[in-house]
């Protein structure tokens, strides 16, 4: 049955305009868009398999007025370097990745080798720390060790203390300085006389995490060690443990099947739906904008006294 009402006052023109939109177009619950091909879909670098929360760091564009955001989380921009190698920077320094366990949804380890290995493998220089953004750690000491670098350590005739002998130095030819100049590398447990800090002001100390699975035998009675045999357990790589509180928005957002996207600065900017949509209130399950209301006619006839029926 048809509902009538009789409206004693005059409707505003504006007002009757209003009805008849919402009547005819419905109410939208967001009216926002996005590139949809921003969103990575999961391809292959070389043999690493890339997929959010990972973005390529060259796909990035304007999200809801932001510029260079990107779909995935902050930190984990990777460039596919030729086509065969997924190369993730930290902290300046350039890390190829060699696996990425991203299973059940959830992030859970990256494998990472230091460039500078992989330029040369035979006797590897590192001259650097590893520098880890907020979003990642380090896993505890049950799975990693670390092998530490000092490199051209001079020891003056004024020096009296104790020092690693002589013949305990590395004899790889880059690592050879014009002088009386030495460099060592150990195993941290293995730093001979470790209390007396030897090493400060006299040599540049550099220390690399390294899988223990990688270490082969006792490096102190490996001949082979000083002559680069350290390069074999840099060239394992180390792992990374993603450690990233994720705000209150991202979490809601993935709730409903939604990736977030984030700016340049690592704020989180939207939540990422399906077919190009931002999901209202960070949510991709709401209704779809622009849906008719349901089974509603509004219709406003005048009547000869100037007043109005609504049907």
């Amino acid at each position: 049955m048809a509902l009538s009402l009789h409206l004693h006052h005059r409707l505003p023109l504006a007002l009757l305009l209003v009805v008849l939109v919402a009547a005819s177009h419905g109410v939208p619950t967001s009216g926002d868009s996005y590139d949809p091909s921003l969103c990575l879909k999961p391809q292959l670098c070389g043999s690493v398999n890339i997929s959010y929360p990972f973005y390529l760091s060259d796909d990035t564009g304007v999200l809801l007025g932001n510029s260079s955001s990107y779909c995935g989380y902050p930190g984990l921009g990777i460039k596919c370097d030729g086509g065969n190698q997924a190369v993730l920077e930290l902290g300046g320094e350039k890390y190829v990745i060699s696996s990425i366990n991203n299973t059940g949804g959830g992030l859970t380890a990256v494998t990472v080798v230091d460039q500078e290995v992989l330029d040369d493998q035979a006797c590897p220089k590192i001259d650097h720390n590893v520098t880890l953004p907020p979003w990642f750690t380090i896993p505890n000491t049950s799975v990693v060790d670390y092998i530490v670098f000092f490199l051209d350590c001079y020891f003056g005739p004024e020096f009296t203390g104790l020092k690693p002998d002589t013949n305990s130095s590395i004899t790889c030819p880059n690592f050879m300085s014009l002088g009386p100049r030495m460099s060592f590398v150990f195993l941290w447990e293995d730093v001979p006389y470790r209390d007396t800090n030897w090493w400060q002001g006299r040599c540049q100390v550099f220390q690399v995490p390294v899988l223990k699975d990688g270490l082969q035998g006792n490096p102190q009675n490996d001949a082979g060690w000083m002559k680069g045999g350290f390069g074999k357990a840099l060239l394992e790589g180390f792992p990374l443990a993603w450690d990233y509180q994720k705000p209150q928005e991202c979490v809601q957002c993935e709730g409903t099947n939604g990736q977030c996207g984030y700016n340049q600065t690592g704020q989180f900017v939207a939540c990422l739906c399906s077919g190009g949509r931002v999901g209202d209130h960070n949510n991709c399950t709401a209704a779809t904008p622009g849906k008719p209301l349901s089974k509603l006619v509004v219709l406003v006839l005048p009547n000869c006294s100037g007043d109005y029926w609504l049907l």
